[in-house]
Protein backbone atom coordinates (compact mmCIF):
# COMPACT_ATOMS: atom_id res chain seq x y z
CA UNK A 1 0.00 0.00 0.00
CA UNK A 2 3.09 2.46 0.55
CA UNK A 3 4.55 1.78 -2.17
CA UNK A 4 1.18 2.07 -4.19
CA UNK A 5 0.40 5.52 -2.50
CA UNK A 6 4.31 6.63 -3.70
CA UNK A 7 3.57 5.60 -7.34
CA UNK A 8 6.41 3.14 -6.68
CA UNK A 9 3.83 0.90 -9.25
CA UNK A 10 6.16 -1.96 -10.12
CA UNK A 11 7.16 -2.71 -6.09
CA UNK A 12 3.49 -2.00 -5.52
CA UNK A 13 2.42 -5.14 -7.99
CA UNK A 14 4.81 -7.43 -7.32
CA UNK A 15 4.24 -7.41 -3.33
CA UNK A 16 0.64 -8.39 -3.95
CA UNK A 17 1.57 -10.47 -6.25
CA UNK A 18 3.32 -12.18 -3.82
CA UNK A 19 1.03 -12.08 -0.67
CA UNK A 20 -1.58 -14.13 -3.45
CA UNK A 21 1.21 -16.22 -4.17
CA UNK A 22 2.23 -16.97 -1.01
CA UNK A 23 -1.10 -16.68 0.45
CA UNK A 24 -3.82 -17.69 -1.52
CA UNK A 25 -6.24 -18.91 1.17
CA UNK A 26 -6.21 -15.48 2.85
CA UNK A 27 -9.11 -13.21 4.01
CA UNK A 28 -6.85 -10.68 2.40
CA UNK A 29 -7.06 -11.59 -1.53
CA UNK A 30 -9.67 -10.11 -2.62
CA UNK A 31 -8.81 -6.35 -1.33
CA UNK A 32 -5.30 -7.61 -2.96
CA UNK A 33 -6.61 -8.55 -6.44
CA UNK A 34 -8.62 -5.39 -5.88
CA UNK A 35 -5.55 -3.16 -5.56
CA UNK A 36 -3.65 -4.76 -8.59
CA UNK A 37 -6.46 -3.59 -10.43
CA UNK A 38 -5.94 -0.47 -9.08
CA UNK A 39 -2.26 -0.51 -10.13
CA UNK A 40 -3.33 -1.28 -13.52
CA UNK A 41 -5.34 1.44 -13.54
CA UNK A 42 -2.61 3.72 -12.13
CA UNK A 43 -0.25 2.65 -15.43
CA UNK A 44 -3.72 3.18 -17.30
CA UNK A 45 -3.75 -0.40 -18.43
CA UNK A 46 -7.53 -0.65 -18.49
CA UNK A 47 -8.21 -4.00 -19.87
CA UNK A 48 -6.02 -5.71 -17.80
CA UNK A 49 -7.69 -4.22 -14.57
CA UNK A 50 -11.04 -4.83 -16.47
CA UNK A 51 -9.73 -8.41 -16.54
CA UNK A 52 -8.59 -8.34 -12.87
CA UNK A 53 -11.85 -7.18 -11.59
CA UNK A 54 -13.87 -9.41 -13.70
CA UNK A 55 -11.79 -12.17 -12.09
CA UNK A 56 -12.36 -11.09 -8.58
CA UNK A 57 -16.54 -10.56 -9.00
CA UNK A 58 -16.16 -13.91 -10.49
CA UNK A 59 -14.72 -15.60 -7.35
CA UNK A 60 -15.44 -13.80 -4.52
CA UNK A 61 -18.79 -11.84 -5.26
CA UNK A 62 -19.49 -11.53 -1.63
CA UNK A 63 -16.26 -9.22 -0.63
CA UNK A 64 -16.61 -6.48 0.85
CA UNK A 65 -14.17 -4.52 -1.38
CA UNK A 66 -16.61 -5.66 -4.38
CA UNK A 67 -18.60 -1.89 -4.81
CA UNK A 68 -15.15 -0.25 -4.99
CA UNK A 69 -13.96 -2.83 -7.70
CA UNK A 70 -17.24 -2.25 -9.54
CA UNK A 71 -16.49 1.60 -9.36
CA UNK A 72 -13.06 0.78 -10.72
CA UNK A 73 -14.76 -0.75 -13.35
CA UNK A 74 -16.68 1.87 -14.86
CA UNK A 75 -14.12 4.55 -14.74
CA UNK A 76 -11.98 1.83 -16.89
CA UNK A 77 -14.57 2.09 -19.03
CA UNK A 78 -14.90 6.08 -18.55
CA UNK A 79 -11.24 6.87 -19.40
CA UNK A 80 -11.58 5.05 -22.89
CA UNK A 81 -14.47 7.31 -23.20
CA UNK A 82 -16.65 4.30 -23.26
CA UNK A 83 -19.50 5.80 -21.59
CA UNK A 84 -22.31 3.84 -22.47
CA UNK A 85 -20.75 0.72 -20.47
CA UNK A 86 -19.46 2.99 -17.42
CA UNK A 87 -23.16 4.20 -17.15
CA UNK A 88 -24.83 0.92 -17.04
CA UNK A 89 -21.82 -0.13 -14.32
CA UNK A 90 -22.81 3.03 -12.21
CA UNK A 91 -26.18 2.68 -12.98
CA UNK A 92 -25.97 -0.82 -10.81
CA UNK A 93 -24.00 0.38 -8.42
CA UNK A 94 -26.18 3.16 -7.42
CA UNK A 95 -29.36 0.40 -7.64
CA UNK A 96 -27.30 -1.68 -5.05
CA UNK A 97 -26.52 0.88 -2.65
CA UNK A 98 -24.27 -1.03 -1.09
CA UNK A 99 -21.67 1.64 -0.08
CA UNK A 100 -22.79 4.94 0.19
CA UNK A 101 -19.02 6.66 -0.60
CA UNK A 102 -18.89 4.30 -3.73
CA UNK A 103 -22.43 5.34 -4.53
CA UNK A 104 -22.29 8.74 -4.52
CA UNK A 105 -19.12 8.69 -6.74
CA UNK A 106 -21.34 6.93 -9.21
CA UNK A 107 -23.89 9.37 -9.39
CA UNK A 108 -20.98 11.87 -10.20
CA UNK A 109 -19.55 10.02 -12.39
CA UNK A 110 -22.94 9.43 -14.39
CA UNK A 111 -23.31 12.73 -14.57
CA UNK A 112 -20.26 13.59 -16.03
CA UNK A 113 -20.54 10.33 -18.51
CA UNK A 114 -24.02 11.73 -19.96
CA UNK A 115 -22.19 15.11 -19.92
CA UNK A 116 -19.71 14.21 -22.12
CA UNK A 117 -22.30 12.36 -24.16
CA UNK A 118 -24.06 15.80 -24.54
CA UNK A 119 -27.27 14.53 -22.54
CA UNK A 120 -27.75 17.00 -20.55
CA UNK A 121 -31.03 16.62 -19.56
CA UNK A 122 -29.99 13.55 -18.32
CA UNK A 123 -26.89 14.28 -16.25
CA UNK A 124 -29.28 17.23 -14.76
CA UNK A 125 -31.92 14.69 -13.90
CA UNK A 126 -29.09 12.66 -11.91
CA UNK A 127 -27.58 15.06 -10.56
CA UNK A 128 -30.48 16.37 -9.35
CA UNK A 129 -31.57 13.10 -7.87
CA UNK A 130 -28.26 13.17 -5.98
CA UNK A 131 -29.00 16.59 -4.00
CA UNK A 132 -32.51 14.87 -3.47
CA UNK A 133 -30.78 11.44 -2.04
CA UNK A 134 -27.80 13.35 -0.24
CA UNK A 135 -28.62 16.74 1.11
CA UNK A 136 -25.57 16.68 3.63
CA UNK A 137 -23.11 15.20 1.35
CA UNK A 138 -19.86 16.33 1.39
CA UNK A 139 -19.55 16.31 -2.40
CA UNK A 140 -22.67 18.80 -2.27
CA UNK A 141 -20.55 21.72 -3.94
CA UNK A 142 -19.07 19.74 -6.98
CA UNK A 143 -22.76 18.34 -8.04
CA UNK A 144 -24.60 21.87 -7.43
CA UNK A 145 -21.37 23.65 -9.42
CA UNK A 146 -21.86 21.06 -12.33
CA UNK A 147 -25.81 21.89 -12.35
CA UNK A 148 -25.00 25.84 -12.84
CA UNK A 149 -22.72 24.98 -15.74
CA UNK A 150 -25.91 23.03 -17.26
CA UNK A 151 -28.55 25.85 -16.57
CA UNK A 152 -26.18 28.00 -17.74
CA UNK A 153 -26.31 26.76 -20.87
CA UNK A 154 -30.24 26.53 -21.00
CA UNK A 155 -29.28 30.13 -20.47
CA UNK A 156 -31.39 29.83 -17.16
CA UNK A 157 -29.34 32.39 -15.48
CA UNK A 158 -31.54 32.53 -12.15
CA UNK A 159 -30.97 28.64 -11.27
CA UNK A 160 -27.19 28.62 -12.75
CA UNK A 161 -26.56 31.82 -10.40
CA UNK A 162 -28.45 29.76 -7.96
CA UNK A 163 -26.37 26.44 -7.95
CA UNK A 164 -22.94 28.33 -8.20
CA UNK A 165 -23.86 29.99 -5.18
CA UNK A 166 -24.67 27.00 -3.45
CA UNK A 167 -21.26 25.33 -4.58
CA UNK A 168 -19.66 28.01 -2.90
CA UNK A 169 -20.69 27.53 0.49
CA UNK A 170 -19.16 25.67 2.85
CA UNK A 171 -16.41 24.24 0.00
CA UNK A 172 -13.10 23.35 1.54
CA UNK A 173 -11.79 22.77 -1.90
CA UNK A 174 -10.05 25.91 -2.77
CA UNK A 175 -9.75 25.02 -6.63
CA UNK A 176 -13.52 24.51 -7.15
CA UNK A 177 -14.11 27.58 -5.31
CA UNK A 178 -12.08 29.40 -7.84
CA UNK A 179 -13.94 27.91 -10.47
CA UNK A 180 -17.08 28.76 -8.90
CA UNK A 181 -15.93 32.55 -8.22
CA UNK A 182 -15.09 32.76 -12.27
CA UNK A 183 -18.27 31.41 -12.99
CA UNK A 184 -20.22 33.88 -11.10
CA UNK A 185 -17.96 36.61 -12.42
CA UNK A 186 -18.51 35.64 -16.04
CA UNK A 187 -22.38 34.86 -15.34
CA UNK A 188 -22.48 38.83 -13.70
CA UNK A 189 -20.03 40.11 -16.84
CA UNK A 190 -22.57 38.38 -19.71
CA UNK A 191 -25.44 40.41 -17.66
CA UNK A 192 -23.82 43.63 -17.56
CA UNK A 193 -23.58 43.95 -13.30
CA UNK A 194 -20.04 44.64 -13.52
CA UNK A 195 -19.87 45.32 -10.13
CA UNK A 196 -21.15 42.04 -9.19
CA UNK A 197 -18.67 40.34 -11.65
CA UNK A 198 -15.92 42.71 -9.84
CA UNK A 199 -16.60 41.14 -6.70
CA UNK A 200 -16.63 37.61 -7.66
CA UNK A 201 -13.53 37.83 -9.60
CA UNK A 202 -11.59 39.60 -7.02
CA UNK A 203 -12.92 36.62 -4.66
CA UNK A 204 -11.16 34.31 -7.03
CA UNK A 205 -7.99 36.17 -7.49
CA UNK A 206 -6.99 35.70 -3.46
CA UNK A 207 -5.09 32.39 -4.12
CA UNK A 208 -3.21 33.67 -7.45
CA UNK A 209 -0.38 31.56 -6.67
CA UNK A 210 -2.93 28.65 -8.66
CA UNK A 211 -4.03 28.94 -12.53
CA UNK A 212 -7.84 29.70 -11.38
CA UNK A 213 -6.28 32.02 -9.06
CA UNK A 214 -4.37 33.89 -12.08
CA UNK A 215 -7.37 33.62 -14.35
CA UNK A 216 -9.92 35.27 -12.15
CA UNK A 217 -7.44 38.14 -12.05
CA UNK A 218 -7.30 38.66 -15.96
CA UNK A 219 -10.85 38.60 -15.78
CA UNK A 220 -10.55 41.36 -13.11
CA UNK A 221 -8.56 43.42 -15.41
CA UNK A 222 -10.87 42.97 -18.06
CA UNK A 223 -13.41 44.28 -15.95
CA UNK A 224 -11.02 47.43 -14.79
CA UNK A 225 -10.52 47.66 -18.48
CA UNK A 226 -14.52 48.08 -19.26
CA UNK A 227 -14.94 50.59 -16.42
CA UNK A 228 -12.20 52.98 -17.73
CA UNK A 229 -10.42 52.33 -14.98
CA UNK A 230 -7.00 51.64 -16.99
CA UNK A 231 -4.46 52.49 -14.50
CA UNK A 232 -5.61 49.39 -12.52
CA UNK A 233 -6.21 46.87 -15.36
CA UNK A 234 -2.64 47.53 -16.14
CA UNK A 235 -1.22 47.28 -13.35
CA UNK A 236 -2.78 43.61 -13.07
CA UNK A 237 -1.75 42.92 -16.71
CA UNK A 238 2.12 43.89 -15.86
CA UNK A 239 1.77 41.47 -12.59
CA UNK A 240 1.00 38.63 -14.53
CA UNK A 241 2.96 38.86 -17.96
CA UNK A 242 5.91 38.54 -15.21
CA UNK A 243 4.50 35.32 -14.32
CA UNK A 244 5.53 31.83 -15.78
CA UNK A 245 1.56 30.85 -16.57
CA UNK A 246 0.33 30.54 -20.31
CA UNK A 247 -1.99 33.14 -19.14
CA UNK A 248 0.69 36.05 -19.31
CA UNK A 249 0.56 35.94 -23.22
CA UNK A 250 -3.03 36.68 -22.77
CA UNK A 251 -2.28 39.47 -20.16
CA UNK A 252 0.18 40.59 -22.69
CA UNK A 253 -2.31 41.04 -25.64
CA UNK A 254 -4.70 42.38 -23.50
CA UNK A 255 -2.23 44.87 -22.53
CA UNK A 256 -1.54 45.97 -25.91
CA UNK A 257 -5.51 45.87 -27.16
CA UNK A 258 -5.40 48.58 -24.12
CA UNK A 259 -3.08 51.00 -25.29
CA UNK A 260 -4.50 50.68 -29.08
CA UNK A 261 -8.23 51.72 -27.45
CA UNK A 262 -6.52 54.74 -25.58
CA UNK A 263 -4.63 55.86 -28.62
CA UNK A 264 -1.10 55.38 -26.94
CA UNK A 265 0.32 53.90 -30.56
CA UNK A 266 3.84 53.72 -29.39
CA UNK A 267 2.82 51.90 -26.35
CA UNK A 268 0.51 49.50 -28.30
CA UNK A 269 3.28 48.57 -30.77
CA UNK A 270 5.87 47.86 -28.24
CA UNK A 271 3.49 45.42 -26.59
CA UNK A 272 2.21 44.09 -30.12
CA UNK A 273 6.29 43.45 -31.18
CA UNK A 274 7.03 41.56 -27.77
CA UNK A 275 4.30 39.20 -28.42
CA UNK A 276 5.09 38.66 -31.87
CA UNK A 277 8.18 38.05 -30.64
CA UNK A 278 7.37 35.36 -28.31
CA UNK A 279 5.61 33.79 -31.65
CA UNK A 280 2.09 34.85 -30.26
CA UNK A 281 0.15 35.95 -33.85
CA UNK A 282 -3.36 36.25 -35.36
CA UNK A 283 -4.74 38.13 -38.20
CA UNK A 284 -6.45 40.78 -35.65
CA UNK A 285 -2.94 41.53 -33.97
CA UNK A 286 -0.83 42.15 -37.48
CA UNK A 287 -4.05 44.27 -38.42
CA UNK A 288 -4.04 46.10 -35.11
CA UNK A 289 -0.13 46.59 -35.00
CA UNK A 290 -0.47 48.32 -38.41
CA UNK A 291 -3.18 50.17 -37.55
CA UNK A 292 -0.82 51.40 -34.94
CA UNK A 293 2.21 51.88 -37.17
CA UNK A 294 0.04 54.23 -39.75
CA UNK A 295 -1.22 55.87 -36.72
CA UNK A 296 2.64 56.94 -35.97
CA UNK A 297 3.69 57.68 -39.29
CA UNK A 298 5.68 54.58 -39.89
CA UNK A 299 3.43 53.91 -43.38
CA UNK A 300 6.32 51.13 -44.93
CA UNK A 301 6.45 49.18 -41.53
CA UNK A 302 2.59 48.98 -41.55
CA UNK A 303 2.32 47.86 -45.18
CA UNK A 304 4.87 45.58 -44.22
CA UNK A 305 2.20 43.79 -41.68
CA UNK A 306 -1.05 43.83 -44.14
CA UNK A 307 1.54 41.71 -46.30
CA UNK A 308 2.59 39.54 -43.88
CA UNK A 309 -1.64 39.10 -42.75
CA UNK A 310 -2.16 38.57 -46.47
CA UNK A 311 0.17 35.49 -46.91
CA UNK A 312 0.66 33.98 -43.24
CA UNK A 313 -3.50 33.70 -43.23
CA UNK A 314 -4.71 32.98 -46.97
CA UNK A 315 -7.87 31.87 -45.37
CA UNK A 316 -8.72 34.92 -43.62
CA UNK A 317 -10.80 36.50 -45.99
CA UNK A 318 -12.63 38.81 -43.82
CA UNK A 319 -8.64 40.35 -42.39
CA UNK A 320 -7.54 39.90 -46.40
CA UNK A 321 -10.12 42.34 -47.23
CA UNK A 322 -9.42 45.14 -44.33
CA UNK A 323 -5.55 44.38 -44.90
CA UNK A 324 -5.63 45.60 -48.98
CA UNK A 325 -8.06 48.49 -47.97
CA UNK A 326 -5.70 49.73 -45.43
CA UNK A 327 -2.48 48.80 -48.48
CA UNK A 328 -4.69 50.54 -50.99
CA UNK A 329 -5.01 53.78 -48.93
CA UNK A 330 -2.03 54.07 -47.65
CA UNK A 331 -0.60 54.17 -51.19
CA UNK A 332 -3.61 56.60 -52.18
CA UNK A 333 -1.43 58.81 -49.55
CA UNK A 334 1.51 58.40 -50.75
CA UNK A 335 0.20 59.06 -54.06
CA UNK A 336 1.14 55.69 -55.48
CA UNK A 337 -2.16 54.82 -57.42
CA UNK A 338 -0.69 52.16 -59.27
CA UNK A 339 -0.10 50.09 -56.41
CA UNK A 340 -3.16 51.34 -54.83
CA UNK A 341 -5.61 49.72 -57.82
CA UNK A 342 -3.79 46.43 -57.30
CA UNK A 343 -4.90 46.54 -53.98
CA UNK A 344 -8.43 47.57 -54.47
CA UNK A 345 -8.49 44.75 -57.42
CA UNK A 346 -7.83 42.16 -55.53
CA UNK A 347 -10.81 42.71 -53.70
CA UNK A 348 -12.71 42.90 -56.49
CA UNK A 349 -10.96 39.44 -57.15
CA UNK A 350 -12.44 37.97 -53.77
CA UNK A 351 -15.98 38.79 -54.86
CA UNK A 352 -17.17 39.34 -51.47
CA UNK A 353 -19.69 42.48 -50.02
CA UNK A 354 -16.99 44.47 -50.15
CA UNK A 355 -15.91 44.09 -53.89
CA UNK A 356 -18.47 46.56 -55.08
CA UNK A 357 -16.96 49.62 -52.36
CA UNK A 358 -13.25 48.44 -54.70
CA UNK A 359 -14.94 48.54 -57.76
CA UNK A 360 -15.75 51.89 -56.76
CA UNK A 361 -12.70 53.35 -55.91
CA UNK A 362 -10.83 51.41 -58.77
CA UNK A 363 -13.27 53.49 -61.12
CA UNK A 364 -12.49 56.86 -58.60
CA UNK A 365 -8.61 56.40 -59.61
CA UNK A 366 -9.07 55.70 -63.47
Amino acid sequence: MIFLKERMLDKAFLAFDNLIQNFPNSLLIPETKYYIAVTYFAREQYLKTQEVIENLIQTNSSAKIIPEAKYLYAKSFFNQQEYGKALEIFEEIIREGKNIPISQLAYIDSGLAYLNLEEFNKAKNIYREFLRTYPNSNHLSIIAFQLGGIYEKENNYREAERHYKLASRGSQDTLLLQKTWLALGHLAWGQGNLEKAEDYFQKGAKQNQTHLGLKNKLYLAKIYQEKKQYEQALEIYQELINTQENIANAALINKAFLFKDNQKYQKAIEAFSQALEKGITSPRIKFSLGICLERTGLNQEALEQYFQLIYSYPEQTEYKVRAYFRIAEIYENLNNKSQAKKAYQKIVDLEVGESRVAQERLRRLN
